[in-house]
């Protein structure tokens, strides 16, 4: 960490290829970015499911910064997210879909999310609704999706016969560049 310019703690997290740079995980999670956050690519040619490394690990692989909620999920990025191919920007979503509340991601003027290629810039999934606020910068590159937004859920729960839907709510602001 460094010292920022107003006097307080500036967090620089980098990591390498096929990492997560920050996740939060919990019943009401956030995470909070007023930093730096930098991961390589992500390329899972290499993973083969062991008892110790399985497919849940991998899943959360390939991250500048992300949330995974049970009740409700946000990631807040005043600061900078830089991302290599094939990765996530910044993800907020419910850590079982079908259940859970709301996932949002704020972004203030000075946050700015840039990824690679094949890769999501933002990535916000609800149960009931989703919100994506974005007053900053978005930038992917080659063959990407800057914003996927989704909410609402079919779920067909054990011994139930007929499938609960939820209509999700979709809010998206942006007033970013």
């Amino acid at each position: 960490a460094r010292r920022a310019a107003a006097g307080g703690l500036r967090v620089i997290i980098s990591t390498g290829d096929n990492s997560t740079g920050m996740f939060t995980q919990g019943t009401n999670a956030t995470a909070l970015n007023t930093g730096s956050v930098t991961i390589g690519d992500l390329d899972l040619g290499w993973f083969t499911p062991s008892p110790t490394f399985g497919e849940y690990e991998a899943a959360q692989l390939g991250f500048g910064v992300a949330s995974w909620g049970d009740a409700l999920s946000q990631v807040v990025n005043y600061g900078q997210i830089t991302t290599g191919n094939g990765t996530v920007g910044a993800a907020s979503r419910m850590y079982a879909p079908g259940y859970g509340y709301t996932a949002q991601l704020l972004q203030n003027a000075d946050g700015v999310i840039i990824t690679g290629d094949n890769s999501t810039g933002a990535l916000v999934a609800g149960n009931y609704s989703s919100t994506l606020a974005n007053e900053g910068r978005i930038t992917v590159g080659n063959d990407s999706i800057v914003v996927d937004i989704t909410a609402g859920s079919v779920t067909l729960r054990r011994d139930d016969a007929t499938a609960t839907v939820i209509e999700g709510v979709l809010y998206a602001s942006n007033s970013g560049i």
